[in-house]
C-alpha cells in the first residue's frame, strides 16, 4: 500500500526550517513575532508509513491513500472556496486504485503544540480522513477501512517524532531526494 499526504496551507502557517525558502512570503519579523511552528516534515511521515505498509494489502480494489491535509485558520478563510468543506471531500480513483481524502488541522489549535501532539493531530486527522471514505458516493468495494485506519494509527503512535523532522530526513536520505524536497519548498 502506498501512502502519501498532499499539504495545503494558510499562508499563516510557519513551517520549521523554512524561514530561509525561496517560497517565504514572510520578512524576518514576522518570523521571530509569530512563535507557532508547523514542526513536523511531511515527507518523512510518508515516508515511514510507505515503508510500513508497502507489505501490507486492504483490499484488491485498493492500493494508494493520498491525504489531502489542509492547515489553516480556517476560520479567516470561511469566505473563500480554497479549502475543502468541513465534512471533507474524497475520490477514488478506479484507475490508479487510489483514495484521496481530506484531513484538516486548525491552525489555531495545532500552532504551539510539541512535536508529539502535533503528531497525534496528525493522526487524527488522518483518522477522520480514512473513515470519510465510507460516507463517499463512489467508494472501492474491497477497501478494509477499519484495518487500515488501525495500522496507520498504530504506525503513527509508533513512529519517532525525532525521525519526523524537516532536518532529520534530509540527512538521512540520500543527496537526490534531498535536492528534490529542498527545491519544492518544503
Amino acid at each position: 500500500m502506498r501512502f502519501r499526504t498532499f499539504l495545503t496551507a494558510g499562508i499563516e502557517v510557519l513551517h520549521l526550517g523554512a524561514q530561509k525558502a525561496e517560497s517565504n512570503a514572510w520578512p524576518a519579523e514576522h518570523w521571530q513575532t509569530e512563535k507557532g511552528r508547523w514542526k513536523l516534515y511531511t515527507p518523512a511521515i510518508d515516508a515511514h508509513l510507505s515503508d510500513s505498509l508497502l507489505p501490507m494489502s486492504f483490499g484488491s480494489s485498493i492500493e494508494g491513500f493520498v491525504l489531502l491535509l489542509e492547515v489553516a485558520d480556517f476560520a479567516s478563510w470561511s469566505h473563500s472556496n480554497f479549502f475543502a468543506k468541513a465534512d471533507g471531500y474524497v475520490s477514488y480513483r478506479h484507475k490508479a486504485k487510489e483514495v484521496w481524502s481530506v484531513g484538516q488541522l486548525d491552525w489555531h489549535e495545532i500552532k504551539n503544540l510539541t512535536p508529539k501532539r502535533q503528531l497525534t493531530a496528525y493522526a487524527e486527522a488522518l483518522r477522520i480522513a480514512v473513515r470519510n471514505t465510507t460516507q463517499a458516493k463512489r467508494r472501492p468495494k474491497s477497501f478494509d477501512v477499519e484495518q487500515f485506519a488501525q495500522a496507520t494509527a498504530d504506525l503513527l503512535q509508533q513512529a519517532k517524532v525525532s525521525q519526523l523532522s524537516r532536518t532529520t530526513y534530509l540527512n538521512s536520505t540520500s543527496p537526490r531526494v534531498r535536492k528534490l524536497s529542498s527545491s519544492n519548498g518544503r
